[in-house]
């Protein structure tokens, strides 16, 4: 499932904190590195089943969704689980990504 594919309704799992950490890692205030980051204000939410309040299509080509469960936090396809195994939660900083989140 794409990003694109997921709508206002839809119920999606929230991976577990450790499974982004240890795919991404943390930047030096201990966020999960991505577009957007996930941060630990987040975390309560990891292995929930959330439901998908809002989406919207952001600058960098992607969607950027809100959550009912946790408002006012911009989640990213890449932080829900893929149960179809089609690698929708997949993220690949690039360089410059990393250069500009690490410092």
């Amino acid at each position: 499932m794409s990003d694109s594919q997921i709508l206002v309704g839809d119920l999606v799992r929230i991976r577990s904190w450790q499974d982004m950490a240890e795919q991404y890692g943390l930047d030096l205030d201990g966020n999960i590195i991505g577009r957007p980051m996930f941060v630990r204000g987040m975390e309560s939410v990891c292995g929930e089943t959330v439901t998908i309040s809002d989406r919207w299509y952001y600058v960098d080509g992607t969607y950027r969704f809100a959550i009912k469960e946790l408002p006012g936090y911009s989640f990213a396809a890449w932080m829900f689980d893929d149960p179809a195994g089609t690698d929708a939660g997949v993220f690949l900083p690039s360089d410059m990504d990393l250069t500009y989140l690490l410092g």
